[in-house]
């Protein structure tokens, strides 16, 4: 509203809210009706939708429009005064609009069966657009009405809501979730990525730009075009499932096709490398290359295989001895030994053998290692030389120096016991997936425990992965999610991408993801290989903007370093003066950038620092050791993508750095010493004139007399205060008449409290003089800022 005043509609009425108080607003002789839209019209009447119709305020009365027009008194949910000054109001009972003092129903077609209208925008080329509970969009145009529905490009004919935002976007929302944007330019709507099936209740836009969206999880930063995904489904690898996927030490993409082989990338061509052999129809879901540059491939149905950097293919079956022939987890760790898991007989250990003609030599360690599942998904190995093995039935398991050390499972904090995947950052952070969600464990922690990432809908996870910016990446059968964790596991961002958006959804296997050199999340997916790819907005995000808040001179004082903040919030830019005697000048500064940004500051100034200045995290710049002159500051504010415009402050320094001379120093001290001498006087007088007095009365008025004297001498500390700093002031500043004027005052002042002190009573005339000297000081100490006056009643 205008004067800033916001009006709250709520379930139980309306409120107005000034910036201190909020009050209710009753509407008739009804305080607790359901308010759904509030509107200021160019004219200033004010209207309000209810569940009882629309309300209008006049001059300072309310009253039901709705009724007043013979209008069904039903919820009104829309309201929109448009470019040429018509008000329309949307409701269960469809459209009205108020044209001049003619307000009247819009009709609609026959047909349009749903008629109830949620929201209403007015598009850049006047179009009105009403958005229905079951018929879609309904576009006005001159006096007609077109039908927009999912032939058009719409996710849902149930409508939410609708919003416009300054680039002339419109945004709509869906009763079902998820939500579209449609762009003028195209004329066509665009599923808006990373929110899934969330509700979106409303939109609003910042000033920077930036679009909110309130979700029934709360709320979201919309920003356009951060992530696109790309699906390579090219004419070497086609569109089939990929089970597993790797990138090697000389930069060829590995694949496992499923049933279709596997093998590598390059040239533009699919090398299969198990064609012709025992593997050429084994479903590949896992490839590793070790320290010498072998490539194992782990099938779920035949074994293991090695691929060597001259080309040979060496296999590992279960007539060859391995335990089983669906392996599953792969690594390496610091010996060499290349450790297998297997789904259905624990753990297998390959050991170097330079003797055996494959060269290496199998162990099955599930009983020695005292393994507690014999049904392993992955495994990774840390840089402790130690394994963490994720299983279906008893979460993950460390193994260390061969043995079983710790078994973490739900009991212990993981949101399931069927742990799917693991990805082992550079931090020591373990990344655990699961069927019912995701986990981390800090793996340098004296006792590691898990600690699960409250999530709504993430579960069924297969894969995952930490991209370099940190954000962590979680794939499913139906959907990829990426998140933005902090270091105590609070989810600060989450966007999701279905189907709509481009992901088909991995295949059931851990080892489906990997980055490439960039950064790029990759993912094998049930329609060929995905890439995630950070693409520049659509449009810019406003650069963060800085100001002057406020300025402090450290001058010296009575004491070192003492503060004198000349200018407080407020402060003019284009100039101003700091005082002689300063040795160090203090700017404080305010800043303003997008969520989700850290602003920064860099500065320059000739003389003092001619480049800018590396950036600075604070926002206060201390300048040390200014001579008398001129000066131009320039600062700016960053935000890690881009620095705002250049701010431009002023300020001279003025005459001479002085130092506190003697004078001041002596003055200030004999001020303290009269005091004392001043207070001990009189504790002297009070004391030897109570040994005196015996008698009991005689003692208590003695006490009553002297309670009175405390009061008549009294003396405030603020008063003390403020009248030593402003003579050192003076004397700093050279102002020797301003200095003696008060000199003479004060000392007078002082010389009328001693000669109190020894009076029992004062007359009328000396309590009004020492008044009089006590105002006059207070007027210096206050630069005349007051007037007084002593009269009698």
């Amino acid at each position: 509203m205008k004067g800033g005043v916001v009006l709250l509609g709520t379930s139980e009425g309306l409120y107005e809210y000034d910036g201190t108080h909020l009050t209710v607003i009753p509407l008739e002789s009804e305080p607790t009706l359901q308010v759904y839209r509030t509107l200021e019209d160019a004219s200033g009447r004010l209207w309000v939708g209810t569940e009882r119709g629309v309300y209008l305020r006049q001059t300072r009365e309310w009253v039901n429009f709705s009724r007043q027009q013979g209008w069904p008194e039903s919820p009104v949910l829309a309201l929109l005064e448009d470019s040429k000054g018509r008000v329309w109001f949307g409701g269960e009972n469809g459209l009205w609009k108020l044209e001049g003092k003619k307000a009247e129903p819009v009709r609609f077609e026959k047909g349009w069966k749903g008629r109830a209208v949620l929201s209403l925008v007015e598009d850049g080329a006047g179009r009105l657009w009403c958005a229905t509970r079951e018929d879609g969009i309904l576009l006005w145009e001159d006096g007609k009405f077109q039908q927009w529905t999912t032939r058009q490009g719409l996710l849902d004919n149930a409508l939410l809501s609708l919003f416009k935002d300054s680039k002339q976007h419109i945004w709509i929302a869906y009763q079902n979730g998820g939500a579209s944007r449609w762009e003028a330019s195209d004329a066509k709507f665009h599923p808006v990525p990373g929110l899934g099936q969330r509700t979106v209740r409303c939109f609003a836009e910042d000033a920077f730009g930036q679009l909110w969206l309130g979700t029934d999880d709360g709320l979201l930063l919309f920003r356009p075009g951060e992530f696109e995904l790309e699906t390579h489904a090219t004419e070497a690898l086609g569109s089939e499932p990929i089970f597993s996927v790797m990138k090697d030490a000389r930069g060829r993409l590995w694949v496992g096709r499923g049933k279709n082989g596997a093998g590598f990338v390059e040239g533009g061509r699919f090398h299969d490398i198990l064609e012709g052999t025992p593997f050429a129809r084994a479903v590949i879901r896992n490839i590793f290359e070790d320290s010498k540059g072998n490539i194992w491939l782990a099938s779920e149905d035949t074994g293991l295989a090695l691929y060597t950097p001259e080309g040979k293919l060496v296999t590992f079956t279960p007539k060859e001895g391995l335990p089983h022939p669906n392996v599953t987890g792969l690594g390496e760790d610091r010996e060499g030994h290349i450790w297998a898991g297997t789904w259905g007989s624990g753990l297998v250990r390959l050991s170097p053998a330079p003797d055996n003609p494959k060269g290496y030599s199998i162990e099955r360690v599930y009983r020695s290692a005292k393994f507690p599942d014999r049904l392993i998904q992955t495994l990774v190995i840390d840089a402790q030389n130690r394994l963490w093995v994720a299983t279906r039935r008893h979460g993950v398991v460390l193994v260390e120096n061969g043995i079983t050390a710790a078994v973490f499972d739900r009991k212990q904090g993981l949101p399931s016991d069927n742990a799917r995947d693991l990805y082992l950052t550079p931090e020591g952070r373990l990344w655990v997936a699961t069927d019912r969600g995701v986990a981390f464990l800090s793996i340098q922690a004296p006792t590691p425990k898990p600690q699960r990432l409250s999530l709504r809908g993430s579960g069924n996870l297969f894969a995952l992965l930490q991209d370099p910016a940190g954000a962590l990446w979680l794939a499913s059968t139906d959907r990829l999610e990426r998140l933005e964790v902090t270091a105590d596991g609070e989810v600060t961002d989450r966007r999701v991408f279905q189907s709509s958006e481009g992901f088909p959804g991995v295949t059931t296997s851990p080892n489906t993801a990997f980055l490439d050199a960039d950064g790029a999340p990759w993912f094998g997916t049930e329609s060929g290989l995905v890439r995630v790819r950070r693409r520049a907005s659509e449009a810019p995000i406003a650069p963060p903007t800085v100001r002057l808040a406020a300025w402090e001179a450290i001058v010296p004082g009575p004491e070192p370093d003492s503060v004198f903040t000349l200018l407080p919030f407020g402060v003019q830019e284009a100039g101003f003066q700091v005082p002689p005697g300063t040795q160090r000048l203090r700017l404080h500064f305010e800043t303003a950038a997008p969520v989700g940004s850290q602003p920064v500051l860099r500065w320059k100034m000739e003389g003092i620092q001619d480049e800018w200045s590396a950036a600075l995290s604070g926002a206060v710049l201390e300048l040390l050791d200014l001579k008398k002159g001129n000066y131009e500051l320039e600062v700016q504010a960053g935000d890690g993508r881009q620095w705002g415009a250049t701010r431009a402050v002023r300020f001279e320094i003025k005459g001479k750095p002085l130092e506190l001379g003697l004078n001041d120093k002596l003055l200030s001290l004999l001020g303290l010493l009269v005091l004392v001498l001043l207070f001990y006087g009189v504790y002297r007088q009070m004391r030897k004139n109570a040994e005196e007095k015996v008698q009991t009365l005689e003692i208590e008025n003695y006490l009553l007399s002297l309670e009175k004297k405390s009061l008549q001498l009294h003396l405030p500390a603020s008063f003390l205060k403020e009248t030593l700093s402003s003579l050192s002031t003076l004397a700093r500043q050279g102002n020797t008449s301003r200095l003696c004027e008060f000199q003479e005052k004060l000392a007078g002042f002082l010389q009328n409290l001693s000669l109190q002190a020894r009076e029992e009573l004062l007359t009328l005339e000396t309590e009004i003089e020492s008044l009089t000297q006590f105002l006059e000081l207070a007027q210096l100490n206050h630069r005349q800022s007051f007037d007084y006056q002593i009269g009698f009643g």
